[in-house]
């Protein structure tokens, strides 16, 4: 008699459906400047979490689908150029070009077959204004006439399938970009521009919340752009200050100087991963930095721990004492303190309170995260809780006692994922 066995079943990949501009098409189909060794969100996810979401069929035919796409996948209706006041023309047939009407009957049939749609626009709206932006010359309406194309959009999605799951990206500060920012330089406007950018996203994000839409914190990449300087993943600096003609991996920008390279939309896949996920209930595994940096990119992402240890010839593992003073290698590098040279990292405070301090490396943090763990009698440690440990303006860390008697303390320290 034969022996059955049952295997769990696979869910079908979400059916993702997209209505964006040139940041969601494939960037094999675009221009040079971007197809050279560098991929977009939709590529990524489609190539790499492809058991977990689909954009559809492929087609490779240039204008295959008789509409405003050049090819690529057939949910994926990304289309360069594009403002939200384009898409509302072409979704409101007020538009004049001849591919306009097979655009929209082409989405209003795709419609219905995805699981969720995803509105991912604005960016263009941005870059065609800018100058009047930065120089408070722009209508009065310009940036709320963003937010009201996006929900005119998500309002048409939503009268022809009325439950469904719908996703909202924010807008990419396109002042953050190597294209724009060699412009417009004037400090006190560009953060004056900042502002008014973030308030604007700050109401798309309310107009979602009304709806029962989701939103894809696309921001997120260019306010890390602006703010972390060097930029870098796990420590791993990426150049975000000049473009590379072959757009090398580990460049910000592609070759334009406008266009994320395949480092920044691996972290726009995650912000649009993320909101699919609450949007759908269906969980998608997001690009951990170490996933991004050694499978996508093709670079090593210990480098900077090895570029560290070289400097001390003969050093054993990360959790290895070397000088044997009681703190292991990774949390020597996480502290900047000698792997050779015994120390103590940990002084103690008796005003005010009974408190521990101790001064992480900044750069040290970026690759290794710190716990700090007790034990009231040396057998079992538990990590001290948040809101018993402070940073200070100076870098350093403060631990407060638990004020249940006698305690011991040590550091551990971990490779971030």
């Amino acid at each position: 008699m034969p022996i059955l066995i049952a295997l769990p079943l696979r869910a079908a990949p979400l059916k993702v459906l997209t209505i964006g501009d040139s940041l969601s098409e494939e960037y094999k189909f675009m221009e040079i400047a971007f197809s050279i060794n560098s991929k977009n969100w939709v590529e990524l996810v489609s190539e790499r979490r492809g058991t977990e979401a689909t954009f559809g069929t492929y087609t490779s035919s240039y204008f295959g689908y008789g509409d405003w796409r050049t090819g690529g996948y057939r949910l994926n209706f990304g289309l360069p150029g594009k403002t939200t006041i384009d898409w509302k023309n072409i979704l409101n047939s007020t538009g004049t070009s001849l591919l306009d009407t097979p655009t929209r009957n082409n989405l209003t049939n795709e419609i219905n077959l995805c699981d969720v749609a995803v509105i991912f626009l604005g960016g263009n709206d941005l870059k065609d204004q800018y100058s009047q932006i930065f120089n408070n010359t722009e209508s009065p309406t310009y940036l709320s006439g963003i937010v009201a194309n996006l929900a005119f959009i998500h309002d048409w999605i939503r009268t022809r399938k009325p439950n469904l799951p719908i996703v909202i990206a924010t807008c990419p500060d396109v002042g953050a970009t190597l294209d724009v920012s060699s412009t417009y330089t004037d400090p006190v406007r560009r953060l004056s521009t900042r502002q008014k950018i973030a308030a604007m996203n700050a109401s798309i994000r309310s107009m979602a919340a009304t709806k029962g839409a989701k939103v894809a914190s696309v921001d997120k990449l260019t306010d890390l752009i602006f703010d972390v300087v060097p930029f870098h993943l796990n420590g791993t600096s990426l150049i975000a200050t000049s473009t590379s003609t072959t757009n090398a991996s580990n460049y910000v920008f592609c070759k334009d100087g406008f266009h994320p390279s395949t480092s920044g939309q691996a972290l726009i896949a995650n912000e649009v991963m993320r909101a699919l996920t609450e949007a759908t209930g269906v969980s998608l595994t997001l690009f951990p930095n170490r996933e991004v940096l050694s499978n996508i990119l093709g670079m090593n992402p210990d480098t900077v721990y090895n570029t560290w240890k070289s400097g001390y010839p003969g050093l054993g593992g990360t959790a290895a004492d070397d000088d044997q003073d009681g703190i292991p290698n990774l949390v020597e590098y996480a502290l900047g303190s000698s792997p050779k040279q015994r120390s103590q990292p940990m002084t103690f405070l008796q005003s005010p309170g009974s408190t521990l301090r101790f001064t992480p490396s900044t750069i040290g943090l970026r690759y290794a995260s710190i716990t700090v763990l007790e034990s009231s009698g040396l057998t079992s440690w538990q990590a001290v809780p948040a809101n018993r440990i402070t940073t200070h303006s100076d870098g350093s860390w403060r631990v407060a006692s638990s004020g249940l008697g006698r305690g011991f303390y040590k550091l551990k320290a971990e490779v971030r994922p």
